[in-house]
């Protein structure tokens, strides 16, 4: 998979709230940096996301097709590494 389809499924899953396919396009090292929640590595996230979920819902009520609109995504590549 290249960087850009990993960024694209890492998108995806967070669009539509699903686990597995954010883990689909991250490492082992990966971890996520919740500033609320402190440091969530990539065997914790998935009872992470489902928590986060549940927040989002008591907020909003129910999420239905997306838990986030992501509307545009800003990268750079330089020295082949892509950030977003």
């Amino acid at each position: 998979m290249s960087s850009a389809d990993h960024l694209n499924t890492y998108a995806e899953g967070w669009t539509k709230g699903e686990a597995a396919i954010i883990l689909r396009a991250v490492d082992d090292g990966y971890t996520l940096d919740d500033p609320n929640f402190g440091m969530i590595s990539k065997g914790e996230f998935s009872d992470y996301l489902a928590g986060f979920k549940q927040q989002v819902e008591s907020i909003r009520g129910n999420i239905g097709g997306s838990l986030i609109e992501l509307t545009e995504i800003v990268t750079q590549e330089e020295a082949g590494i892509l950030t977003a």
